[in-house]
Parts: C-alpha cells; structure tokens; sequence
C-alpha cells in the first residue's frame, strides 16, 4: 500500500529523517513509535508531502508518487491527520465535514452517515463549533473529517494527545473497526504505549531520525520492551 526507500528530508537544510525504508500492507495496522524528538512526525509530514523528499522515493502501491504535492497525495487516498488533530476550531463540526467531503477524486465522498455511524457524539454536537470541544471529540472530528474522504490510508500523527485515557482506548476500539469495516490501512505515530499495543499488528522503532528496528505483535505486547523503546 504505502513504501519508502531511503527516505531523505527535514527543513531547510537540516536532514531530520535519514534514508528511512518502511512498507505498509494493505489493511495493517502499523504503529511507529520511539521518544519525542526523533523525526516520527517530519516522517509524516513528508509522507503526505508537507516536507520535500531530498533524497529517496516514496511508493503508493505502484505509483511514484515522491513529487506528488499534499493535496494530490489526499485526492488520490491518503489521510493525514496532525499531531494536534487540526481541527477548524471557528467552524462547526458539520463544516469540519464538509471541509473534507470531496478532497478525494477518484469517487465524490458523501459519508456523513458513516463518519457518524463510529462518532455518534458528532452527530449529537454538528452544530458545535470544534474549538469549544474536548480534546477526545476534536480527535474523533479530525479523523471523522479524513474518513469522510474515503481514504486508503490515514496516516495518524500521536492521535491520543491531549485526549482522556478513557477515550483513548474508545478511540483505538474505533480505529479497528474503521480498519477491518472499511478496509482502511493505518499508519500511527504514537507514544501511547495502551493505544500501540490494542490496535498495532507491528511496528517500527525510530531514534535520532532513523529506522532502528521493527517490532513484531508479540514484541508490542511485551511492555517492558515498547517501554524501553518510548524512552530509547
């Protein structure tokens, strides 16, 4: 579905992620996890095209796709949901929506129904505008608003910041339906150890902007081993 291949970029001319090699299935679940500081987000940004490829290729399925600008990228099925969520906080949910309704154009996406068939608290709250929600609804509205675009892949940046540990673990119930329901790939940035272990079938680990090792579903269930690569 997703891959990469010596993947070089960063900001300006400083290099933060360096010669980075991962491959996503279809219909897998794959966490990257590693401490803060580490370049998982730079990766993110410069997999959905916010940051240029300096060096490397980027693959979706068999499609080149490392010159593809951002909104392309999203037209074509992939998500992208940012560390934060990102939501429109002046606008209502409804409008948060709507904002992503048509982003992909190979089908026109018309799923508020389904968006609000795994968020019902969005239906009841469409008429609330997003900044005046919890972190946990807002992080529900910025994945609801990718999913109505009807993605192949979302790529999930840290989604439990900011949100309860009750809904967190709500959250990644979600996430695993939308994943097997929908047939949608998921890639995760998290530092979560209780939202990395419920929903990942595997995972990378990442330090000092490299790929250190991958990680096994067994190995995520160890949570002496995930935590001392949180904090490696």
């Amino acid at each position: 579905m997703l891959y990469t291949e010596k993947v070089v970029s960063g900001y300006n001319k400083v290099m933060i992620v360096n010669h980075i090699d991962i491959q996503v299935d279809k219909g897998e679940m794959v966490s990257i996890i590693g401490r803060n500081g580490v370049g998982k987000s730079t990766l993110m940004k410069t997999l959905i095209g916010l940051n240029k490829v300096e060096k490397g290729k980027i693959y979706l399925g068999n499609r080149d796709i490392t010159k593809t600008k951002a909104y392309t990228r999203a037209q074509i099925g992939i998500g992208y949901v940012p560390q934060g969520h990102g939501v429109f906080p002046l606008l209502t949910v409804e409008e948060n929506l709507i904002m992503g309704r048509n982003i992909n154009s190979r089908k026109a996406a018309d799923n508020f129904e389904i968006v609000y068939s795994y968020f019902p608290r969005l239906k009841e709250r469409k008429k609330q505008k997003a900044g005046t929600m919890s972190g946990g609804e807002q992080a529900m509205l910025s994945i609801g608003r990718v999913l109505i675009g009807a993605p192949e892949i979302i790529l999930l940046d840290e989604p439990s910041e900011g949100v309860q540990p009750n809904v967190v673990s709500q959250m990644g119930e979600i996430l695993i339906k939308i994943s097997k329901e929908l047939k949608i790939t998921i890639l995760m940035v998290e530092q979560h150890m209780g939202l990395i272990q419920q929903i990942s079938d595997r995972g990378y680990v990442m330090d000092k902007g490299s790929i250190v090792a991958s990680i096994s579903k067994e190995q995520i269930h160890n949570s002496e081993e995930i935590r001392r690569y949180l904090t490696i």
